[in-house]
């Protein structure tokens, strides 16, 4: 496992040391030996991009090519991506850069699909759950978040995976929650989740019957 975040925060929230796996995080470089050609550009071109957000946040791109290129070389079991900015451009309140991004993500998920489809090895195994870590606020508080924010605490998720029915958006009187995910993903790589501490149940035979 490898993950790829925008956000330097990342480095703390994943917490390397103890979870075992490489996180590259902001303008972390990646440096899994050896570098192919393409991962070295990416590299340079990283370290020396605009900043907008100082050193906390890289730009999208650098995230989304580091992980394609380490997807493609080294074809990793489980990938992680955070991409970052849409929170970014809606707490400085550009809605249309905030649009932007949010399209621009869209198609880089059309072509990570792609990839996994036509790669052996990947093509009719992979699993994708796409989620967020948070909702916005509504109205003209849709710039933040956070628990005293009404509606910020809504989210959405998404999966394809094999031996999933094709739903599209389900609109039925569920409550489901963020902590389900983790056991969901479990499920997804034919694992058990056993923690030591007690967790709600996976998504997986709801996605299969509703």
């Amino acid at each position: 496992m490898i993950a790829f975040t925008a956000w330097e925060a990342f480095n703390r929230i994943l917490n390397e040391g103890r979870s075992r796996f490489p996180v590259i995080a902001a303008f972390d470089t990646t440096n899994t030996k050896p570098l192919s050609v393409q991962q070295q550009l990416i590299n340079n071109m990283l370290l020396g991009s605009y900043k907008p957000w100082n050193e906390d946040e890289c730009l999208d791109v650098f995230t989304h090519f580091a992980a394609m290129e380490y997807l493609r070389k080294a074809k990793p079991k489980v990938l992680y991506i955070s991409y970052g900015e849409t929170d970014e451009w809606a707490h400085a309140g550009r809605y249309r850069d905030y649009l932007n991004a949010a399209h621009q993500v869209d198609q880089w998920l059309n072509d990570l699909w792609s990839f996994v489809q036509t790669t052996p090895g990947y093509k009719d195994q992979t699993a994708l759950l796409i989620t967020t870590d948070h909702g916005r606020g509504i109205n003209k508080e849709w710039t933040t978040h956070g628990s005293k924010i009404k509606g910020a605490d809504e989210i959405w998720f998404a999966v394809l995976a094999p031996g999933l029915p094709v739903k599209g958006e389900i609109k039925l009187p569920l409550q489901l929650y963020q902590q389900q995910l983790a056991h969901t993903m479990a499920n997804l790589l034919g694992e058990e989740f056993k923690p030591k501490h007690p967790v709600a149940g996976s998504l997986i035979t709801l996605l299969k019957a509703h």
